[in-house]
């Protein structure tokens, strides 16, 4: 096992000019290291590009990338120009590269292991005497992370640990208390996962790319972050009744999912959070729920709604898109009533029918 190093003074590049070695661009460290902030290489190939990120430049050990050092920016404006250059970037499985494609990454630029990844770990012991896994490599159908590493708890799972490994299940040992953002991202095999019941926060696209299809929620999970479960293949979901923030997109692209059942502590539907649900029918929106954001269920296949007297409101694009009728109901003189009467035009493919 090894212990994750300072991020803060390992990736502190000093000032000045970045320095050139072959296609890199890059910055010495102050503890001799190096922070990659440039690709110089050619994306202008049909065929493909694949980027080999080294793990030392010049003689200093790559620690850390700075900015936006493969253009993913630049990519993104040539796909609108309608070109689609697809760009796989390679390094060892704990290269901070990995955990840079988790948080940048894309359909058209990903990051792929090499064919002999062994497996790897890497933590930190926080302040609080408990363990953040920063990385858990692993080869095999079934990972099972450790309760304890070193003789410590582990209490969370650090941004894009388990990222883009290939498994088919996962159990999460009780003890944890967060999931970090992008933590199982891309992990495309994924289909179950086993979460324990102290769990409170599950962070921003956490098992965003996965082909989940079965994750039962503890019930005492209070925050599930943005694009948390983004294209995942549920058909049915119970969010827990602690729950008290959703994050924008949570749901997005749940192309199976069927069913949902809202907790009622929740107080908003944030943008995006089942937009593209094609195959979610009916919703109900608990009383609490003051306001719903914008494409919140746009494109979906959503057909009847309710709405409570809670809401007070609603965003114009909210309900955009669908490819039939929907049927509201709503108290008679709420604010979700006269909305609804006000915006026909804009919900579902024609009319809405309030009861």
């Amino acid at each position: 096992m090894e212990k994750g190093p300072d991020a803060e003074s390992k990736r502190r590049p000093d000032a000045g000019e970045p320095l050139v070695a072959g296609v890199w661009q890059y910055r010495p460290c102050e503890d001799g290291t190096a922070a990659i902030v440039g690709w110089l290489g050619d994306v202008y190939d049909m065929g493909g590009v694949t980027i080999e990120v080294p793990e030392s430049i010049d003689g200093h050990a790559v620690s850390g990338l700075e900015g936006d050092p493969f253009g993913a920016d630049r990519i993104a404006g040539m796909v609108d120009d309608g070109w689609l250059p697809p760009v796989t970037i390679v390094s060892a499985p704990d290269s901070p590269v990995r955990t840079w494609c988790a948080t940048h990454g894309s359909d058209y630029l990903y990051w792929c292991p090499p064919d002999d990844g062994q497996e790897s770990c890497a933590f930190t012991v926080l302040e609080d005497g408990t363990v953040r896994i920063d990385l858990w490599w692993s080869l095999g159908p079934e990972l099972r992370l450790p309760a304890k590493v070193d003789g410590h708890d582990v209490s969370t799972l650090g941004t894009g640990c388990c990222s883009y490994a290939q498994f088919e299940r996962v159990v999460v040992p009780e003890g944890i208390i967060t999931i970090g953002s992008h933590a199982f991202y891309k992990c495309f095999d994924l289909v179950e996962a086993s979460l324990p019941s102290t769990l409170r926060e599950v962070g921003d696209h956490a098992f965003a790319g996965c082909s989940l299809a079965r994750a039962d929620l503890p019930r005492e999970v209070r925050s599930i972050g943005g694009h948390a479960f983004a294209e995942c293949e549920f058909e049915s979901i119970v969010l827990p009744e602690g729950l008290r923030h959703l994050g924008p997109g949570a749901f997005c692209d749940c192309a199976e999912l069927k069913s949902v059942t809202l907790p009622n502590r929740l107080a908003a539907i944030e943008p995006y959070t089942f937009e593209s649900c094609s195959s979610l029918r009916s919703v109900v929106v608990p009383d609490g729920v003051t306001s719903i954001g914008s494409l919140a269920f746009a494109f979906s296949g959503v057909t009847s709604v309710s709405l409570p007297a809670s809401v007070e409101h609603i965003e114009d694009h909210a309900f955009v898109g669908g490819k039939a009728d929907i049927a509201v109901e709503a108290p008679a003189g709420s604010y979700a009533s006269r909305w609804c009467e006000t915006h026909r035009t804009l919900i579902g493919a024609s009319l809405l029918d309030l009861i």
